[in-house]
């Protein structure tokens, strides 16, 4: 049976969603017995410490408005035409004819790529054994810009600057 939003990636042991625009957000655990956090195919999502109920470091509300959202989101934007995007299809929503985005939920990690006029991005969102703190503090995260182009970062609310890569 062919599935709508994605697959199985049995050799990987991971779910692939191919098509960000699911019906409600898709989560993944990340966590130790200490430290707990969701994460979505959006990069939505929420953190606790100890305790999901009485703890939380980042909320989310699953009947919010817009949905999925706080998260740990990073933008882009090109700095020659004012045209941004998100490493992740939320919270901008670029149209998913310009858009491409894939997540990949494995045991204790997200990774998230995307691709959008030419940047790349990948963010892999994980928690350590011994982390007590929020893990797109400690995640890795890529962006390629095809040469030529005009493009500053803002992650994290920190301004950046893209250096060209061959």
């Amino acid at each position: 049976m062919a599935m709508k939003y994605g697959h199985f990636d049995d050799d990987a042991r991971e779910y692939v969603v191919t098509r960000p625009d699911t019906p409600r957000p898709w989560s993944n655990y990340l966590g130790t017995t200490e430290y707990g956090a969701m994460i979505t195919n959006h990069a939505g999502g929420y953190s606790f410490y100890r305790s999901a109920a009485n703890q939380r470091l980042l909320r989310m509300r699953g009947n919010s408005v817009p949905l999925d959202q706080p998260g740990r989101y990073f933008y882009l934007r090109d700095q020659a035409n004012g045209d941004f995007c998100s490493g992740s299809w939320q919270p901008v929503g670029k149209p998913l004819d310009k858009y491409e985005s894939v997540c990949r939920h494995g045991t204790a990690y997200t990774i998230t790529t995307s691709k959008y006029d030419d940047i790349e991005t990948e963010a892999t969102y994980f928690v350590l054994p011994e982390q007590t703190f929020d893990p797109g503090a400690r995640g890795r995260s890529g962006i390629r810009a095809i040469p030529g182009g005009n493009l500053a970062t803002l992650v994290s609310g920190r301004r950046g600057r893209l250096e060209e890569q061959p």
